[in-house]
């Protein structure tokens, strides 16, 4: 059987296609992050709190089509089981991200790169730092913080439309 016949039926799934929403809203705040990091880093030439910087940034809408769209939970967020859980999660990721960030600025001060050779030194040191934590960000996400009990009645996802 060929790989296109096999995708829609994999797609039926509720926990594939959360993993493959989820995977899509992390593309795109990873692109929100890494402009924002970029950005950061050209008009303050500091690596740490351009880190920072894009970790709060790209948190925002990672939460909100997380929550709105590969969850599909509707509704006012709750403070302390989804907010703070979230934030934390962000915040461990940020610190993470953050000493791969400070410590790749020293290594590359060290060998005197160029301000661009270092940019995309602390982007991709941010990458690999947040992609280190993706998948256990997306358990904890999808068993803890947004689990919906699958069985209820129109709990399964009807339709694919992001509801904002």
């Amino acid at each position: 059987m060929e790989a296109t016949t096999r995708l829609p039926g994999l797609l039926q799934k509720p926990g594939l296609r959360k993993l493959v929403k989820y995977s899509m809203v992390s593309a795109i705040s990873i692109v929100v992050s890494q402009i924002v990091q970029l950005t950061t880093f050209f008009l303050t030439h500091n690596g740490v709190l351009s880190s920072i910087v894009a970790v709060a940034v790209g948190t925002v809408p990672s939460y909100e089509l997380n929550r709105r769209w590969t969850w599909r939970k509707n509704g006012p967020s709750h403070l302390w089981r989804e907010i703070v859980p979230f934030w934390v999660m962000s915040f461990v990721g940020l610190v993470f991200s953050t000493v791969c960030v400070y410590a790749a600025e020293q290594w590359a001060e060290g060998r005197g790169l160029g301000k661009a050779r270092t940019a995309f030194l602390l982007n991709l040191s941010s990458l690999a730092a947040f992609g280190l934590l993706w998948i256990g960000k997306f358990l904890i996400i999808n068993h803890l913080l947004f689990h919906r009990d699958h069985h209820a009645v129109g709990s399964d996802d009807e339709d694919d439309i992001p509801v904002f």
